[in-house]
């Protein structure tokens, strides 16, 4: 008899001969498919997208990543961390917003969400001749000052982002005030 773990294992192995990712992709289906358990199917997605993130194939480790969200009925922070993160790194910025949406919806008082958002955007608008990052780091900023050290590097991130946002805009007085507010966080910075 065939079991879940029998079709994740098969996969497992092709993934280790390049040119099998969608071979391996359609077992893992199968191994999802077999097992009855939420638990069961969201570790056979997470052990397929943890080997092509090993394979720096963020894309595909995105993709897998983001299955899990679906088959989870309360996906946790690090799930939707992993699918956002690595579709962030994949260059899929507007999956990746997605994502880091649904994270800001279900847990609103982490600056995480509204920060990678905010870098999601600053990658699509590279120029900054839209601002399309300006609301997700400054609620990045809003929700991280209610704890200055644990968001350090959120809060660091974000007004780097203003800093340069500030120069681009010719506004060397708001320019100063964001590194002002970086030195207050980090004087060694």
């Amino acid at each position: 008899k065939i079991g879940p773990t029998d079709y994740a294992k098969y996969a497992e192995v092709l993934l280790k001969f390049p040119g099998n990712e969608q071979a391996a992709g359609t077992y893992v289906e199968k191994a999802v498919a077999a097992d009855s358990t939420e638990k069961g199917k969201a570790d056979l997605l997470k052990s397929i997208a943890s080997k092509f993130e090993t394979q720096k194939k963020f894309k595909e480790a995105g993709d897998w990543y983001s299955r899990i969200l679906s088959v989870k009925a309360n996906p946790t922070k690090t799930d939707l961390y992993n699918a956002g993160y690595n579709l962030f790194r994949a260059g899929d910025y507007p999956s990746s917003i997605n994502v880091f949406n649904i994270y800001s919806q279900k847990f609103p008082e982490d600056p995480f969400s509204y920060y990678m958002c905010g870098k999601n955007n600053w990658a699509i608008d590279s120029t900054l001749e839209k601002g399309l990052a300006n609301d997700c780091f400054t609620k990045a900023i809003e929700t991280g000052l209610k704890d200055s050290v644990k968001y350090k590097p959120q809060l660091v991130g974000s007004y780097k982002y203003f800093v340069v946002y500030s120069v681009f805009k010719k506004d060397k007085a708001a320019a100063l005030s964001y590194i002002d507010r970086i030195l207050w966080l980090d004087p060694a910075d």
